[in-house]
């Protein structure tokens, strides 16, 4: 149940692809990842060795100036080391 709450900067409004780089790791947690007020995402972040990569997190608007991403724990893999990690290394905004 544990929360990060992100805010980013846009210049620009409008509809972007969010891309998110994220870590997995054997002690890493399943996650929910909501930007602004949209739709939540479900990630498992296990994985038996350290590694990252990177996850759309959907077509969003965003707005000019502060925006926002909330990540959430919500559990962990049963073959995880229950230590319900979370690493996000950038967000990338990509508009179509």
């Amino acid at each position: 149940g544990d929360q990060l709450l992100l805010e980013f900067s846009v210049d620009k409004p409008g509809a972007y692809n969010v891309l998110a780089n994220l870590t997995k790791a054997k002690d890493y947690g399943i996650i929910n990842v909501k930007v602004n007020d949209g739709e939540s995402t479900e990630l498992d972040r296990y994985h038996p060795q350290v590694t990252t990569d990177r996850v759309s997190l959907g077509r969003h608007e965003l707005l000019q100036g502060v925006n926002r991403i909330t990540i959430t724990i919500v559990g962990a893999n049963e073959n995880a080391i229950p230590r319900h990690m979370f690493g996000l290394d950038y967000l990338k905004l990509v508009q179509p």
